[in-house]
This record gives structure tokens, C-alpha cells and sequence, in this order.
């Protein structure tokens, strides 16, 4: 799957599909337990979604955002939300190969939970704004 840090990765959109199912299923069990402990709002579960893009191919992606301690998905594409520092401003929004994100992400801001099937990291930090700056200028197309 590597490749160009500015190209999507591409897979079958059927392996994309299954991919996203498997760890929706996983989610809304994480889901229901979080609730039935009461913690629903102290650790978001991100989804994995598959797309299929016009031109061939697909690739799942996962979402997360600034300030929300979340369970991350393994995916193929990470949309970064930072929040706005104005309040009428809307969020910036950087989307960036897995890879790409772990380079600089993995060892700082996420921890394996070895514990879960399929994998999850636990988001335990932020980015600063150098190292957004790079993310950035690594962006997918």
C-alpha cells in the first residue's frame, strides 16, 4: 500500500467494504460498553468508512479531531479536524495517508491497545503546529 504521500491508497472497494463492517461491528460493542459504564463521553469510538472513488479503486478512512481523546481504527486515510480558534470559524480539515500520520503521530500522540481485535490506537495527544505544518504540506490530493 505505500506509495506517494500525496496519492489515496488504493484497494478493492469489496476488501474496503469489509474492512469498514468488521470494525463497525467492533465499534458499537466498544460503544455499548462505554455507555453501560457511563465513560460514552469521556472516549469517542471512530468509524471507518469505505469509499469508492469515480475514478477506480477505494480506500477507508477514519476521522480525528483535535481535543477528542479517541480509539482510532486502523485505516487507509486520516481526516485530521482541528478545531477553530474562532468560535464562527469553522474547523480546519487535512486529509493524509495513514502512513504519513504515523510518521509523525505513533510514537508521541498514540498508544496500541494491544488488547482489541481489530487494532486500535488510543489518541493521547495533539500535533503541535510545526508538526501540523508538516502534515500539511503532506497532504493527499
Amino acid at each position: 500500500m505505500p506509495g506517494d504521500f500525496d496519492q489515496y491508497p488504493d484497494r478493492d472497494p469489496s476488501a474496503a467494504a469489509a474492512h469498514a463492517q468488521h470494525y463497525e461491528q467492533q465499534r458499537e460493542r466498544l460503544q455499548a460498553k462505554l455507555e453501560a459504564q457511563g465513560r460514552s463521553d469521556d472516549l469517542f469510538v471512530a468509524k471507518t468508512l469505505a469509499v469508492q472513488r469515480p475514478e477506480g479503486g477505494a480506500h477507508t478512512y477514519t476521522t480525528w479531531a483535535e481535543g477528542i481523546k479517541t480509539l482510532l481504527p486502523a485505516a487507509d486515510v486520516v481526516l485530521l479536524v482541528e478545531q477553530p480558534v474562532e468560535a464562527n470559524a469553522k474547523p480546519a480539515m487535512t486529509w493524509l495517508r495513514w502512513d504519513v500520520t504515523a510518521q509523525i503521530c505513533a510514537d508521541q500522540y498514540w498508544t496500541v491497545m494491544p488488547d482489541f481485535d481489530p487494532p486500535r490506537v488510543l489518541t493521547v495527544g495533539w500535533p503541535s503546529p510545526q508538526e501540523l505544518e508538516v502534515l500539511k504540506s503532506r497532504k493527499l490530493r
